[in-house]
């Protein structure tokens, strides 16, 4: 049973797909059906059903992952004996969402390039729901999406935190002076928003939608450094995660409009899929992600490290 067939079985077992997994490993589809059948043989057992096109773990293919898991940790930590934290290489898959790429990262990332230099770390930017599917079909290794409470059984939670989403304006805008707006002066407003039914607009709309108002924003466009600058330029009021324009506010060239009926939330998550095999260089971005997190975030990689440990 060679060390290279479990990379294999774990490979195929994660994208449920042999010619991807033989993409990713740079092997030919036919050595990885070889080295499926091979290990098959050994366990006298079927570990995937074939099925037309479609790929999908047998009863005894599932047992087997944890005992396939376990194997290979215990050889990579064989491997680490003597060596130093230089030595931690490959590459790191880092999925997350535009808006957030400014938020906790930068510094976690700066000490990671710093101390894991050979380690290529790259950071793919994409929706929630597009970031959820690199993760599910293993395109990257862990992800931090900004969206609604989302929980799923193959995650495994590293943080999640809070983050209110409020309506703001240059500070300068007479609007300003009202301590409460109604939803009729809200939408009287020239509003610049996010794209139609994505994320925290959404929810604005089916907020709205229960009060029979339409909204009719003068721009709609997916990047939130625009839509920041045409707001610092007196062009309008946006709708965005707070974190985003805290800095403006401080500097008090921007104020939160407060709307009644208005209160909406979302949430910083970074999770990554409980299949998902724990390679020294991601159990190094979570030690630095568990040094930068702030306190006040709900933090809970101690327990997951420890459930990925008992895989």
């Amino acid at each position: 049973m060679e060390l290279r067939t479990l990379a294999t079985f774990i490979r195929v077992a994660e994208l449920q797909n042999f010619s991807r997994a033989a993409e990713q490993l740079g092997y030919s589809q036919s050595a990885v059906t070889m080295q499926i059948k091979q290990l098959e043989g050994e366990l006298e057992v079927p570990l995937f059903e074939r099925i037309g096109k479609q790929v999908k773990l047998t009863e005894a293919g599932e047992q087997f992952i944890p005992y396939a898991q376990e194997i290979l940790k215990t050889a990579e930590e064989a491997r680490k004996i003597g060596k130093k934290n230089e030595h931690v290489s490959g590459v790191l898959r880092i999925g997350t969402n535009e808006s957030l790429i400014t938020t906790i990262l930068p510094p976690i990332l700066l000490e990671y390039q710093k101390t894991y230099p050979e380690v290529e770390t790259v950071v793919c930017l994409g929706t929630s729901r597009e970031l959820q599917e690199m993760m599910q079909h293993n395109d990257v290794d862990l992800i931090y999406f900004l969206a609604e409470r989302v929980y799923c059984a193959d995650w495994m939670r590293v943080l999640e935190h809070e983050e209110p989403v409020v309506f703001v304006t240059r500070k300068e805008n007479p609007v300003c002076k009202k301590k409460l707006l109604t939803l009729n002066e809200l939408i009287a407003q020239p509003l610049i928003l996010t794209e139609k039914g994505r994320g925290y607009r959404y929810r604005l709309e089916q907020l709205l939608g229960l009060h029979d108002i339409e909204l009719h924003p003068v721009l709609e466009i997916g990047n939130i450094d625009v839509i920041i600058h045409m707001v610092l330029e007196d062009m309008g009021t946006a709708f965005l995660p707070l974190f985003t324009v805290q800095e403006y506010i401080e500097r008090g060239e921007m104020a939160i409009l407060h709307v009644e009926d208005i209160d909406i939330k979302v949430y910083g998550q970074m999770v990554y899929h409980h299949n998902k095999w724990m390679t020294p260089r991601l159990a190094a971005f979570l030690d630095l992600v568990r040094k930068h997190v702030p306190k006040d975030y709900v933090f809970m990689l101690e327990e997951n490290l420890k459930k990925n440990k008992k895989k």
